[in-house]
């Protein structure tokens, strides 16, 4: 229980923040109930590859080694495609977004396995010299 704030902010915390930095990037064209209407629908949509992981891991009793590498992997993933996307895109290109969940399964695989080697390399027996 003591990892449950670290679980949430790493889950849905780092999505936000990338929501209200795209509301903020675009906040010429928003008036507030906009916004309203469109930050909870964005959370829910950067935030969803983190959600399934966090169900998956649990189903599949996953290392925290495990859980956690796949969680960065997954938030690195979304701040890569916010900043190809959203930064160096002239228009902001939308379909660009159409890679995220895509690059974002890519990203927890390999960040659980580099988890994963981390949890054998720590465990593994040391020698004594």
């Amino acid at each position: 229980m003591k990892t449950l704030g670290i679980n949430i902010l790493l889950i849905v915390g780092i999505p936000a923040l990338c929501s209200i930095g795209l509301v903020a990037y675009d906040a010429q064209e928003f008036s507030m109930p906009d916004v309203l209407t469109y930050l909870p629908v964005n959370i829910a949509f950067l935030s969803s590859p983190q959600i399934a992981w966090f169900f998956i891991s649990r189903w599949i009793k996953a290392s925290r080694f495990t859980f956690y590498g796949g969680l960065v992997g997954a938030n690195a993933s979304l701040l890569v495609v916010e900043i190809l996307v959203v930064r160096l895109s002239p228009n902001g290109d939308s379909i660009g977004w159409l890679m995220y969940w895509p690059s974002a399964i890519v990203a927890i695989v390999v960040g659980g396995l580099i988890g994963n080697c981390m949890l054998e390399f720590l465990a593994r027996p040391r020698r004594r010299t």
